[in-house]
């Protein structure tokens, strides 16, 4: 039986593999379990125990099931009829840890916590969980987050014996140890333009995320995506398809998928949404508890772009989601006149700046592009986007990226009024956005009122005329006389 003992012991180290099950050598009366978890919420996890495999000095094995629930359960996962080849397949070299993966997944699956022992576990400010147990075997252990943010894996953690090299006595070995495994049920969902870009942009979108543990032993095991998004449209192919990109613990480019995409309605919003099943993910569980990044394309049709992802995992439907804004700039301008009064029907095109050249607004289908006048062009030839103050003086330019201060320049002004040659710089942009969530940004011109000029069609110059001719002749009249009665004296 001491034989059966050690090569049990062997397995569970084996085991370790795959549910982070490590022992410890030693002599004592009872065992201290530490349990590792590296969660965010590990000081918000409960552990309960259940023993389900214990000492049994007269069988073969030198174990035995501590309940027939829990040995049904473990003869109906490996396939085997009796408690004795079950316990033969857990010790098995080549394919015990397999098997015990099984085994406890079967547990698991049919043992709650009220059938539990809460362990009262001590959990130091590193989230290291510490309990004892006083008798030797294998206990399936579980974990429960308080505030439901992770979801952990089934673990095992065994307890066994170390011998008395002279006497032989055998004692439970001082310590045991085992590192929880979890799904953190947060999802993240990112943008690589930091929340903030124009009209017509490409944006790439990543959802972040734990890839689940689901138990074996369930028949139908799907993991899944959804995602819908409003204020913009998905890169697709000609079959109207996206492809998303899968990273998987840091390794770029791990996997590519394919999903269809489908016209929606978000809240009275025209939208699209596409499914991605990511099951394939779920093989052997090997990829259980690693970060997952998926990632993909949309362009931006509005002056907000809002998405969301949603993941299911099957059994358990639903269980988190994770959203995404891209918003867009906008800048209003005032055109007034000498008195402050509002000017209407004033024309203006705007530009920014790029590597010392004026780039114009230029809007094709939707899209924002921004062009520089080549040699000899005008405005019109780029088709420089126009815009026109209303009733209110004033003007909105939407849909603009943040990123760049922009110029209002004036190439039409009221009737009555003259072009104000120079351009009118907007504010700096706001630290927030707006009730609409937009960033906003002012700018202000002010034209003057035409000249007077000389009118046509009336007296004109001719009096002006008339009376430069009689002051002349007056003037010539009095030289004359004076000269003449200079000659008389």
């Amino acid at each position: 039986m001491k034989r059966y003992l050690k090569k049990i012991s062997a397995l569970f180290l084996a085991f370790a593999m795959i549910m982070g099950m490590c022992v410890t050598a030693g002599a004592a009366d009872s065992t201290t379990v530490t349990i590792t978890n590296k969660s965010d919420e590990a000081e918000n996890a409960e552990y309960y125990y259940l023993q389900i495999i214990a000492p049994d000095t007269e069988s073969s094995t030198g174990w035995k099931f501590t309940s027939e629930k829990i040995a049904t359960a473990v003869k109906s996962a490996l396939g085997v009829t009796t408690d004795e080849e079950a316990l033969k397949a857990l010790t098995d070299e080549t394919s015990g840890a397999t098997a015990m993966e099984k085994a406890i997944e079967a547990v698991a699956a049919i043992i709650d916590t009220s059938d539990m022992t809460e362990s009262s576990a001590s959990i130091a400010s590193d989230g290291t969980a510490t309990f004892t147990l006083s008798s030797a075997g294998l206990y399936y252990i579980k974990a429960v987050d308080k505030n439901s943010k992770v979801a952990y894996n089934p673990m095992a953690v065994y307890v066994g014996y170390t011998y008395d090299n002279t006497t032989g006595a055998a004692t439970l070995e001082p310590s045991a140890s085992i590192e929880a495994k979890f799904t953190d049920i947060d999802v993240k969902k990112t943008n690589d333009v930091n929340g903030v870009a124009q009209i017509g942009s490409t944006v790439t979108y990543t959802i972040t995320s734990t890839i689940p543990y689901i138990s074996l032993a369930e028949s139908d095991r799907k993991y899944y995506v959804t995602d819908t998004i409003t204020g913009a449209e998905y890169t697709v192919n000609s079959s109207n398809a996206i492809t998303v990109t899968v990273e998987v613990d840091g390794v770029a480019d791990s996997f590519t998928f394919s999903a269809t995409v489908t016209d929606t309605t978000v809240n009275g919003s025209a939208g699209q949404t596409f499914e991605v099943d990511l099951s394939k993910l779920l093989d052997d569980n090997k990829y259980a508890g690693q970060e997952i990044k998926i990632s993909y394309t949309a362009t931006i049709t509005s002056v907000t772009a809002e998405n969301t992802a949603n993941v299911y995992r099957e059994p358990g439907g639903y269980y988190s989601s994770g959203s995404s804004t891209v918003t867009t700039g906008q800048i209003t301008l005032t055109k007034t006149g000498e008195s402050d009064e509002a000017l209407e029907g004033a024309k203006f095109v705007i530009y920014r700046v790029e590597n010392e050249t004026k780039m114009y607004l230029v809007i094709d289908n939707g899209a924002y592009t921004w062009v520089a006048l080549g040699t000899g062009q005008s405005l019109t030839n780029i088709g420089a986007e126009t815009f026109k103050t209303g009733s209110d003086g004033t003007v909105t330019v939407t849909g603009l990226d943040t990123a760049y201060t922009y110029y209002f320049e004036e190439i039409e002004a009221p009737d009555g009024y003259s072009v104000n040659e120079t351009a009118s710089e907007q504010s700096a942009w706001s630290t927030g956005v707006d009730s609409s969530g937009v960033y906003t940004a002012t700018a202000s011109m002010k034209d003057t009122k035409l000249s007077s000029l000389p009118s046509t069609g009336g007296f004109g110059t001719y009096l002006f005329t008339i009376i430069g001719v009689v002051v002349m002749a007056v003037m010539a009249s009095l030289y004359f006389i004076k000269r003449r009665r200079d000659s008389a004296e």
